[in-house]
């Protein structure tokens, strides 16, 4: 009876122990996903904080970094080149021909200090290309689209508050930006309006695809929330180029999504945020100019509440779609890749139809002899900078 009692006491002890050990080596497997997740993160964040990377030392310390932790990776056997895929290598070995060149350019080059310096900035990239791809699998890799996009939204969060209120700011905290003096064209933490653009451009698709897929609903309406706040913040930037880049980025979404009819909820919900707000701003033309007056700041009151209204509506909105996929409200629409591009054929030709009709091909051609007739870099100031063709 004793040996039984003892056995009924033990049993449980041992499963105890078995369910701890299984939690503390399920916990323990968790560190490198979390380090997969906080690690581009940290690092697309820190650069956008230091004035976008632009400077030679703070690239310099990234592909230092990069390639030392490469090499010892590779000499411990922490890094397994094993599992980098035949695309991958290819990609690999482009970028690092280009080095190459890069570095055989210095010969001929009228200033072979610059051309060093590109060889760096060339050999940077390289060193975070073959870090990611030797550490990374499929998962990791939508991993770490998640955090480079977190981190993009959350600078392009940055850059927006410090137009609507730029007195929150420390400015010895976040670089050398001057936030006391006005300026028409939004360009903080990256000091330079199209680089900000075009940073906005890489992150808006990166925040719609977590909305489309993200694995839980809370980061789907998160990243829905996030986009009409960055198409905003891109506006602000008055970068013709960049309205560009975003309009091509998120068409290419569109044209490599695999469920499109799907995505239209959410493309049609965050656009439509968008529109709201930028409608918004054109309204508000000392704001859009970066002024320092008392209409500017009551301007910049109203946008601040008209942003998290709209952006916590779209959150929602998303959270919603999000159940309804779920709890199958939505149904699941499959559409064959033939008839994918049969519609993408004929919605071509009736652009073009359409187009034509309007007068479009006329208007392209005076808009290009407008743009080769350049007036100067300060010859359009504000919102009509979208409006106008012309070259600097």
């Amino acid at each position: 009876m004793q040996s039984e009692s003892n056995l009924g006491t033990t049993a449980p002890a041992i499963a105890g122990g078995r369910l701890s050990w299984a939690r503390l080596r399920l916990h323990a497997g968790s560190g490198p996903a979390i380090a997969g997740w906080v690690l581009p993160f940290a690092l697309v964040l820190a650069l956008g904080l230091r004035n976008g990377g632009y400077g030679v030392a703070i690239r310099s310390e990234v592909g230092v970094a990069a390639w030392w932790i490469v090499l010892i990776g590779a000499a411990s056997g922490i890094i397994a080149f094993g599992r980098i895929g035949r695309p991958g290598w290819i990609l690999i070995a482009i970028l690092a021909a280009f080095a190459a060149w890069t570095g055989i350019a210095i010969g001929w080059s009228e200033s072979a200090e610059r051309s060093v310096l590109e060889l760096g900035r060339v050999l940077t990239y390289l060193g975070v290309f073959v870090l990611a791809f030797a550490v990374q699998d499929r998962e990791g890799l939508r991993r770490t689209v998640g955090s480079a996009g977190a981190a993009i939204a959350v600078l392009g969060l940055i850059a927006l508050l410090s137009r609507l209120h730029p007195g929150w700011f420390d400015q010895a905290s976040f670089g050398p930006g001057d936030l006391a003096v006005a300026q028409p064209r939004l360009n903080y933490p990256l000091n330079y309006w199209n680089g900000l653009a075009a940073l906005i451009a890489v992150g808006i698709p990166l925040m719609l695809t977590m909305a489309l897929r993200g694995r839980t609903i809370a980061g789907q309406a998160l990243a829905a929330a996030a986009v009409p706040m960055m198409a905003l913040t891109a506006f602000y930037t008055l970068s013709r180029g960049g309205a560009i880049e975003v309009a091509v980025a998120v068409a290419v979404l569109i044209l490599i999504y695999p469920r499109r009819l799907e995505a239209a909820p959410t493309l049609f919900l965050t656009a439509a945020g968008s529109a709201i707000l930028i409608v918004a701003a054109t309204q508000r033309d000392e704001l859009a100019d970066g002024l320092l007056t008392e209409v500017a700041d009551a301007q910049r009151d109203q946008m601040l509440g008209l942003v998290l209204a709209i952006c916590i509506g779209v959150g929602l909105l998303q959270c919603a779609l999000a159940l309804s996929r779920r709890h199958g409200v939505l149904p699941r629409i499959e559409v064959t890749p033939r008839a994918t591009a049969a519609s993408a054929v004929l919605g071509a030709l009736i652009a073009l139809v359409i187009a034509v009709g309007a007068g479009v091909p006329g208007e392209l051609g005076d808009r290009w002899d407008e743009f080769k007739r350049p007036s100067g870099p300060d010859a359009v100031q504000g919102v009509a900078r979208f409006e106008s063709s012309t070259g600097s």
